[in-house]
């Protein structure tokens, strides 16, 4: 089962085109290695790209 990403949940009412929100399909494997990308990051000392931290912070969708 996939899962929806949103990547301005605290602002999902903006419609800019710089923030507008957007919602995305992502497995469970993408989800988990998005939140192993966080780790590896911060271990490394690099920045993890945003996108990435969104995605590794997804929740599964309510029926």
């Amino acid at each position: 089962m996939a899962t929806s990403v949103s990547p301005d949940r605290e602002a999902p009412h903006q419609t800019s085109a710089r923030t507008a929100t957007r919602r995305v399909r992502a497995t469970p494997t993408e989800v988990s290695a998005a939140k192993l990308r966080l780790v590896l990051d911060e271990r490394l000392g690099r920045a993890t790209p945003e996108w990435v931290v969104r995605l590794a912070n997804a929740e599964r969708p309510s029926a």
